[in-house]
């Protein structure tokens, strides 16, 4: 049982504090950030595009992420995040 499973009283409430809440949060970051960028002119659209479709919950190992996140500090999972969305963007452009 997921520790967001014992801290919340509903269903609807440990879903929304779960670990893939959390990680998809991210993932939307990223990808919001990637649009932004495009935008401003700091990325190409190409770039931003990848960026995005990168950024999908389900090519995330979630369990492993927090696995190796929690020992060093919440804030890493965020940085394992990021390192995983650079890596699953093709090579043709820059990730923020």
């Amino acid at each position: 049982m997921a520790a967001a499973e014992t801290l919340f009283s509903t269903p609807a409430m440990a879903a929304a504090f779960s670990a893939e809440a959390h990680v998809r949060g991210m993932l939307a970051f990223e990808a919001a950030l990637a649009r932004a960028e495009a935008r401003t002119g700091l990325i190409t659209e190409s770039v931003a595009q990848a960026i995005a479709a990168s950024c999908r919950l389900e090519l995330f190992d979630v369990e492993q992420i927090y696995r190796e996140a929690v020992p060093a500090g919440t804030e890493n999972a965020a940085l394992d995040v990021m390192s995983i969305v650079a890596l699953k963007v093709p090579s043709s452009g820059t990730v923020q």
